[in-house]
């Protein structure tokens, strides 16, 4: 029986580019959870097509959490490959958690913030229905 280094090569090569991909798409849709519950509480009309609002949201989580946010990302990546968890239950997490690092940085960061108590209630109370 001889060793099959060309399978062996694509299964790693395949695996590393499901974890990028998983990784990807969780912080990108829990940047866009946190961006438009901030941009309806503020008042604004979240256009899907408009690409500042869709494509860019990852952007959002350059605020005061960003340390944070980097220490939860490497504790993912070592979780993911690790533990191999690349299930529901961790795409939530990492969907939920940068989301809520958007959240964070509209409410607690300095420079951006919400306009009044009101609009961060509202989008405080929006973020909370579009998790679930």
């Amino acid at each position: 029986m001889q060793i099959d280094f060309e399978d062996i090569l694509a299964g790693s090569i395949a695996r590393m580019m499901l974890v990028s991909l998983f990784l990807v798409s969780g912080i990108w849709l829990g940047s866009a959870i946190g961006g438009f519950a901030v941009v309806v509480a503020e008042g604004g009309i979240f256009d899907v097509l408009d690409p500042s609002l869709v494509f860019l949201s990852p952007l959002l989580l350059i605020n005061l959490w960003i340390v944070l946010n980097g220490f939860f990302l490497v504790g993912m990546l070592i979780w993911i490959f690790v533990a191999d968890g690349l299930g529901y239950l961790s795409w939530g997490i990492l969907v939920g958690v940068e989301s809520l690092f958007v959240m964070l940085g509209f409410s607690f960061g300095y420079g951006v913030g919400f306009s009044s108590p009101a609009n961060m209630v509202i989008a405080w109370g929006l973020w909370l229905v579009l998790l679930a």
